[in-house]
């Protein structure tokens, strides 16, 4: 009885098994294809591409080749319009800038699309335009936006970060122009692929940018141009953005060349002090102050200039020695004057003419000294400031020239 009661048993629990297999036999493929679907919209959902979406619109999904209906060169124009540059150093700069590119995809759409955000790129092929030279670049990926018009025209705009390279005239300082470079180019695709151009002005402000002088700059200059360079096998287009800036000068004339000016006409006053025992002491202490006044100069620029890179002399550096080699010259005037100075001269009751002559020769040297320091000096200033005048002229007519937003591209 219970061996019945046991296959009675056992042939239910296969009555419940069996059906239950069929179902999963008949219907795995169905769940596999299922699992395959899910997954591949997964993937598209995490790109960012809706996949009828983009269906819909036959927009262009591949991002490492060139578009599919492009089949000749690819004629790409690039802007930039510059938003900022801070952090002007010897070697380098931070400019902030909105580089927009414009080619046509031959394309035509029943209407135009612009996307702004994040993961644009994945709804259509972008340029693979980069830097040359650029220490660091920093891409918005909040502020850019690509637009589709109904033409087939295609509109990319980012705002990027670039640390660009730049050469000062370190000579010339303070009334030096530095010059900074932004240089373009497609990565991967040479010239037979991509050409890139200028388009209007190439670089431009869009709005007058005053902040720049509160970094003791303005702009001098900006011009652009377009050459070719080769890579092994290969020639690429380059597009290179030349951005000209002059120091504003003022700040050291006033914290600078005026002070030093002052110091070297107090030294002179010496020349003028009675060359007598009780004046000895008021030269002395007038020398030594000028001394220690010029060495404090001195300190202080070579701390505070911001140009402690470069061991290349400056024509800051020659005024504040020069004016520190005439304090010095005064202070040796003074030594030989009172070298030879009688110690009797000026005591009473003692004539001067009872003093032998090569003992008042004191009042020769003073009286040498009263015409020739300030003529030397003179002199050097009308050589000095004769200098920087010509070398300021020379670059102001770069600055006439340049006409803003009428300025064109020029084509090397």
């Amino acid at each position: 009885m219970s061996s019945k009661m046991s296959s009675l048993v056992n042939l239910l629990h296969l009555s419940f098994v069996v059906p239950k297999l069929i179902i999963i036999f008949v219907t795995w493929p169905l769940l596999i294809d299922s699992g395959i679907q899910h997954k591949s919209n997964v993937i598209y959902m995490t790109e960012g591409i809706p996949l009828d979406f983009v269906r819909d619109k036959q927009f262009l999904i591949e991002k490492r080749s060139l578009p599919p209906s492009v089949t000749s060169t690819l004629d790409i124009g690039v802007k930039i319009a510059m938003e900022s540059i801070t952090d002007i150093t010897n070697i380098d700069s931070t400019i902030d800038l909105y580089m927009t590119q414009i080619w046509n995809s031959n394309q035509t759409r029943n209407e135009s699309l612009k996307l702004s955000g994040e993961d644009i790129a994945n709804f259509g092929w972008t340029p693979d335009t980069y830097f040359i030279l650029a220490k660091t670049v920093i891409y918005n990926n909040i502020a850019q936006y690509l637009h589709f018009e109904t033409s087939g025209q295609v509109t990319f705009d980012q705002k990027i970060r670039v640390t660009a390279p730049c050469k000062p005239d370190i000579w010339y300082f303070p009334f030096d122009n530095t010059s900074c470079r932004i240089i373009l180019s497609s990565y991967g695709f040479s010239k037979e692929f991509i050409s890139l151009h200028w388009m209007d002005a190439g670089v431009e402000f869009p709005v007058a940018y005053d902040k720049l002088s509160e970094l003791g700059y303005e702009i001098l200059n900006m011009s652009v141009s377009t050459y070719e360079a080769a890579y092994g096998k290969q020639h690429f287009v380059i597009l290179e953005a030349l951005i000209s800036l002059r120091r504003i000068s003022s700040i050291y004339l006033y914290q600078v060349y005026v002070p030093a000016a002052s110091l070297v006409l107090v030294s002179w006053v010496t020349f003028w002090i009675n060359g007598d025992n009780a004046g000895t002491p008021a030269r002395a202490s007038v020398g030594v102050m000028t001394v220690l006044s010029m060495l404090t100069i001195c300190r202080g620029q070579t701390d505070t200039t911001n140009m402690a890179v470069s061991r290349e002399p400056r024509l800051l550096d020659v005024y504040i020695w020069a004016s520190f080699s005439f304090v010095i010259a005064a202070m040796i005037e003074f030594a030989l004057s009172d070298f030879f100075r009688d110690p009797n001269f000026g005591a009473p009751g003692i004539s001067p003419l009872h003093i032998p002559r090569y003992k008042r020769t004191n009042l020769k040297i003073d009286r040498c000294a009263q015409i020739g320091f300030p003529l030397s000096f003179l002199l050097f200033n009308v050589v000095y400031w004769g200098y920087v005048f010509w070398h300021t002229q020379k670059f102001a007519s770069l600055a006439n020239n340049w006409e803003g937003d009428t300025m064109k591209a020029t084509d090397l």
